[in-house]
């Protein structure tokens, strides 16, 4: 009896914490939901969604560190959590860890092939070895299997256009881009940049 009320206790103590993590990680308040998450698993800590979501706070705050071990410990209790293994695949890539993006794409593709995101990441692992063509398939599969446009997709594909001289796609692109995201600085930028060097 006494292990029911203490589990019983933690879980709703958990649930408390990550229903605000929840309601300020949608208002991206991202210092705020850290903190909501990272009580509600210090609560409870085997509930792969209050993990990701700790992680997705703390990745949004610079903590890139505490957000992989919140991301190890989201793929520990569920494997192919496919947000979890895009988000560690991102972050590898980033990082130059080719091998581990890599496995991470594989393993979550392995699962649900039709997730834009692991397509976006094998074009980050393509770029990443200056294979052009390879990335550029990679972006079209992305773009083809997002349901709503992504904006990092979009401007990757715009920037890869635009490296290849495709000033015409590049235009389209960053256009899809900032019709998504109309105050985003990157995009802004680079369509300064496609307009100056099109004329």
């Amino acid at each position: 009896l006494y292990f029911q009320v203490s589990f019983s206790w933690a879980l709703l103590g958990g649930h408390l914490h990550a229903h605000n993590g929840r309601i300020t990680l949608e208002n991206e308040q991202w210092e705020e939901a850290a903190w909501y998450y990272a009580r509600a698993n210090r609560w409870f800590p085997y509930n792969q969604h209050w993990l990701y979501g700790q992680a997705t706070a703390q990745l949004n705050t610079g903590q890139i560190n505490e957000a992989l071990l919140a991301l190890e410990q989201t793929l520990k209790y569920s494997p192919y959590y496919g947000a979890a293994l895009s988000s560690v695949g991102h972050e590898m890539a980033k990082a130059g860890n080719i091998e581990v993006a890599r496995a991470m794409a594989e393993q979550g593709e392995a699962v649900t092939p039709e997730f834009w995101s692991y397509h976006f990441l094998d074009a980050l692992i393509a770029l990443n070895g200056q294979d052009r063509a390879a990335g550029a398939e990679a972006l079209v599969r992305s773009r083809h299997y997002s349901m709503t446009p992504v904006v990092q997709v979009l401007q990757t594909s715009a920037q890869l256009s635009f490296a290849m001289q495709d000033l015409n796609v590049a235009r389209y692109t960053v256009e899809q881009g900032l019709s998504a995201s109309p105050t985003s600085p990157e995009l802004l930028q680079l369509r300064g940049q496609i307009y100056h060097t099109g004329g």
